[in-house]
């Protein structure tokens, strides 16, 4: 349960110095190379459900807090950090029903996606970590992590659902 809850940590530590703004390079907002106008990022269309309702002190809204890894197998490597944002006031969808969120200007490649919904409004950037009362997608005895397959020039679609809240602050 201690690797769990590092792993958590991790993420949310990796996510939060990533967060912050990076300089501008030479590609357009689609993502392609303004020199040679090829795609050099793909996009990423993000469809949330969930199969909880709110947990106790929550209402089901709060900043969203999305990372994506460049494999799931190594969740606990800063290196393996792929793109992180937050994004304000979602609320999450009641049972049955989907929100989709799109983001551009993703790395492409075969990735993992983890996310969790500050429900309780306890996390910042500068802590991004998911606490009690917090909706979150578990898989056995860690945090879910979606595969996201992003191509260069395309919109991926994925899927991430919430299957818990949280029942307790993570240490």
């Amino acid at each position: 349960m201690r690797k769990t809850l590092n792993r958590f940590l991790l993420i949310s530590l990796v996510t939060a110095l990533f967060l912050m703004p990076a300089c501008a390079d030479e590609s357009s907002s689609d993502g392609s190379d303004t020199a040679t106008g090829s795609a050099k990022t793909g996009q990423l269309s993000l469809t949330l459900s969930s199969t909880v309702p709110p947990g106790s002190g929550g209402d089901g809204t709060g900043d969203l807090y999305i990372t994506l890894v460049s494999d799931c197998d190594q969740l606990e490597q800063p290196e393996a950090f792929v793109f992180g944002h937050i994004e304000s006031d979602v609320t999450v969808p009641e049972s049955g029903a989907e929100l989709v969120l799109s983001f551009e200007n993703i790395a492409p490649g075969e990735h993992g996606l983890v996310v969790f919904l500050d429900d309780v409004t306890n996390a910042s950037a500068d802590s991004p970590a998911p606490g009690k009362g917090d909706m979150v997608g578990f898989e056995g005895f860690g945090p879910r992590c979606v595969p996201a397959s992003i191509v260069a020039g395309e919109k991926s679609s994925v899927v991430y659902e919430f299957n818990l809240v949280l029942l307790f602050d993570l240490p």
